[in-house]
């Protein structure tokens, strides 16, 4: 049981951050590409 709830601690701030890159990621190129 405690290892999964810290499992699950650990890995949502992960899925978080990734979904934050994956959403920056698009934005970021265009602004290069913009700059270029």
């Amino acid at each position: 049981m405690t290892m999964e709830t810290n499992a699950r601690k650990f890995v949502s701030p992960i899925v978080a951050t990734l979904y934050i890159l994956f959403l920056l990621a698009p934005i970021y190129w265009l602004v290069n590409m913009s700059f270029k």
